[in-house]
């Protein structure tokens, strides 16, 4: 078994679920099952929704969540993704451009998989990381093929905070392009 890299290439689930507007998308988190496949159509998924999915999924039958045309679903406003207690969940293809909290916030999760998504969340000075994990119980997440940026404000792109004094652990980190960050603080001229 390899610790650092899940066991095979998951492969999206045989159920089905088409979603158009941020409440479609909330019900279809909340009541996601192993096997799900969420598809979100072009368009903004906004408000303050907090599309929560807590569920223990498998290598063989994953929750996904991703978009019918990558880049073209946009999570914007108050809106974000917390996944709680879960594993083997597939987020792929969104554009993140919400404010005032983290895009998606994984706690005690362990393989969740990010790819393919642009997080470029509008900033308004809130200290902010865009991508968080945290939880004693986190481990084994494939972050890959994501763009991150730009960003002035304070706060980091990717926080893996874990829990009791260790951070997440085996998580993996390839291919993703992070590109202009810069000072939070206003440069002196001179």
């Amino acid at each position: 078994m390899n610790l650092y890299r899940w066991e095979k290439e998951p492969q999206e689930g045989l159920v089905v679920v088409h979603v158009s507007d941020s409440l479609q998308l909330a019900e279809a988190c909340s009541q996601a099952v192993p096997g799900t496949t969420i598809i979100m159509a072009d368009g903004e998924y906004g408000g303050s929704e907090l599309f929560t999915i807590r569920a223990e999924a498998t290598i063989d039958a994953p929750i996904t969540v991703r978009a019918a045309n990558r880049g073209k679903a946009v999570i914007l406003e108050g809106a974000r993704f917390e996944l709680q207690q879960s594993a083997y969940i597939i987020i792929q293809g969104l554009r993140f451009a919400n404010t005032g909290h983290s895009a998606v916030h994984l706690n005690d999760c362990h393989h969740i998989r990010l790819t393919r998504n642009t997080f470029a969340l509008k900033e308004d000075g809130t200290e902010l990381k865009w991508l968080l994990i945290s939880g004693a119980d986190s481990h084994h997440h494939w972050v890959d093929r994501n763009e991150f940026g730009p960003r002035r404000d304070k706060g980091m792109y990717v926080s893996s905070n874990g829990g009791n004094g260790r951070m997440s652990q085996y998580d993996v980190y390839e291919y993703n392009y992070f590109h202009g960050s810069g000072p939070s603080f206003p440069r002196s001229e001179g």
